[in-house]
């Protein structure tokens, strides 16, 4: 069963990892000398790298050999960066493992990652969401925290980056430009503290888990402050947390809050975070012995680098903004030159919360104004039914011309498209005014613009590496006359045909075109996602079908239901307050 989590009204390594890859020899040692991998001339790319030493790096002497003579290169002083002479915002694998080198046997040194330009596009807050998790009966609430207390501090000690802050980075730094940020990190010592970044919360709650269960587990009887501990827009001049996660406890289960501060990371890279988390839940549950280790994505997943010289081997030569297809910028969810007096851009009409600070002062600029969150399920049965009435409506209409290929997740943000904006019209139809802005619901003009996210990381090149954990999410901008979207005379599959048709047009070349013009700004607050107003025309869709809430088990000791989540949602109290916004999520 699919359900269709529905909001009405407005929008949303170093460490102790197993080496893996060409190049990458070595093995895992309790001596942190040796903990180290080989810098083998085989890692290609790497052979070919001139890494200096330069200011504050205090590396010397210069890696000739590495480390698989036996012979650790000397380091001194405070490390807080390498650089790379050719593309010092794309640090490469051979960067990152000598970060790896300097956090493992330096542990009090710090590292700095910078962020890649296409992790400046999405907006600064934190992409959160609720698992609900039932408790096994006799279990203690402190039990179910100690196990996922200690297994998130193993993920960080995994991929320590996780554990770390976003910050602006520094303006003295090589090639800084406004606006880069960066993720700024240490090691985590396996025999360390705990992560602060995880809290323990018992929620005074009206209802047990199991009356929750009963009302579908609605999103309005907690406020977001109740269940994370993390501001949903933080002030980038204070650090964000790169992973938040609240344990929030009511009689009988668990609701699970975890979330990525998106400059950091996409819902795949999350994913990828708490299937890690998940996994080391599961081990700390069984027997000794009984179980196999825990496994992190290699160091290649985390590399930043990837991107950048993909584009270099396989962008073919289009740097010049003259040189590619203006509807690129779509995809970053922008709009191209020479567009600001269109009718598709007026469908905006974007609010002040934007990529940045001030996200509090904004989510409350108009409290009086709320939108209510509804959940709504369609039965298996009824979600293959809309598949294939939507493909035969297209097939019989004007439009259709032996065209096919509507998916499940077309038809299914087909129709919550068209329902939510035919409401819209009928509310504000007896005030249509023929001089309100195009991207007023009340001109009968208005153009209507659909906002999908859309993972890039199927088409963006064979060479990225699997999981990629930055930011690789695109925006398939949907525009249509809000009249005709509306009409009952235009079918479904019309509509579903039209998502399906501009999400044609995302793939190889499109994705490196988009992440070209993202490297090229000047000022990477020009890459900032804008929120649509709740008056604008315009939503955000998020069809998350694929979400593999069967794969992610926290442990069937502690926890019902084999120790998986029984539903997913998303904190909305914020979300209602500002944008207008749509999941259309797995049951």
């Amino acid at each position: 069963m699919y359900s269709l989590f529905y909001c009405k009204l407005q929008r949303l390594t170093p460490g102790d990892f197993v080496p893996r890859g060409p190049g990458l020899q070595g093995h895992i040692s309790t001596n942190p000398l040796t903990n180290i991998f080989a810098l083998s001339p085989s890692a290609g790319r790497d052979s070919s790298t001139d890494i200096t030493a330069r200011g504050y790096l205090g590396l010397r002497p210069p890696l000739g050999a590495g480390p698989s003579s036996g012979v650790l290169p000397e380091i001194s002083g405070s490390i807080i960066g390498v650089v790379l002479n050719k593309s010092h915002l794309c640090p490469s694998p051979l960067e990152q493992r000598v970060h790896s080198l300097a956090l493992l046997t330096m542990g009090s040194i710090s590292a700095n990652i910078p962020l890649t330009p296409l992790d400046h596009a999405p907006p600064g807050n934190y992409s959160c969401s609720l698992s609900y998790l039932p408790l096994r009966p006799g279990v203690d609430p402190s039990q179910a925290f100690d196990v996922l207390h200690e297994a998130l501090h193993r993920t960080f000690v995994q991929l320590p980056w996780v554990s770390g802050r976003v910050w602006p980075q520094s303006p003295s730094a090589p090639g800084w430009r406004p606006s880069q940020r960066e993720i700024r990190h240490g090691a985590v010592d396996i025999d360390g503290p705990r992560p602060y970044q995880l809290k323990f919360h018992q929620l005074e709650s009206p209802m047990s888990y199991d009356e929750l269960k009963e009302l579908a587990f609605p999103t309005d009887v907690f406020e977001d402050s109740e269940l994370i501990w993390a501001p949903f827009m933080p002030d980038i001049n204070t650090g964000p947390e790169v992973f938040v996660a609240q344990a929030n406890f009511i009689p009988g289960g668990c609701i699970l809050t975890s979330g990525m501060y998106h400059s950091a990371g996409d819902g795949a890279a999350v994913v990828a975070v708490l299937k890690l988390w998940a996994d080391h839940c599961c081990a700390l549950q069984m027997d000794k012995g009984s179980s196999s280790p825990v496994v992190p994505p290699g160091p290649e997943s985390s590399d930043r680098g990837v991107l950048q010289r993909i584009w270099e081997n396989e962008g073919q030569g289009r740097d010049t903004v003259d040189s590619i297809d203006p509807e690129a910028w779509r995809l970053l969810g922008l709009d191209p030159p020479g567009v600001g007096e269109s009718a598709e851009s007026d469908a905006k009409e974007t609010n002040d919360c934007e990529n940045g600070d001030g996200g509090k002062e904004a989510q409350q600029a108009h409290p009086a104004r709320v939108a209510r969150s509804a959940i709504f399920y369609v039965p298996p049965e009824k979600f293959i039914a809309l598949q294939k009435e939507s493909l035969a409506a297209f097939a019989d209409s004007a439009e259709g011309g032996g065209h096919s290929g509507i998916s499940g997740s077309d038809a299914i943000c087909a129709l919550i498209w068209r329902c939510t904006l035919r409401a819209r019209a009928m509310a504000g139809g007896v005030q249509r005014k023929s001089d309100s802005p195009k991207g007023n619901i009340c001109n009968p003009d208005a153009m209507a613009r659909l906002d999908m996210p859309v993972d890039g990381r199927f088409d963006f090149s064979l060479a990225l590496p699997t999981p990629y954990l930055g930011n690789l999410t695109v925006i398939n901008q949907v525009f249509m006359p809000v009249i005709r979207l509306i009409a009952h005379k235009t079918p479904l599959g019309v509509v579903a045909r039209t998502i399906r048709d501009r999400a044609n047009k995302i793939h190889t070349a499109s994705l490196l075109d988009a992440y070209a013009l993202a490297r090229r700004v000047p000022d990477f607050q020009q890459l900032s996602l804008r929120n649509s107003s709740l008056d604008s025309t315009a939503m955000l869709m998020a069809p998350l079908l694929m979400y593999p809430t069967g794969s992610l088990s926290y442990g069937s000791r502690l926890f019902g239901n084999g120790g998986r989540p029984e539903a997913l949602r998303t904190p909305m109290w914020a979300f209602n307050r500002f944008t207008r916004i749509s999941f259309v999520l797995p049951k």
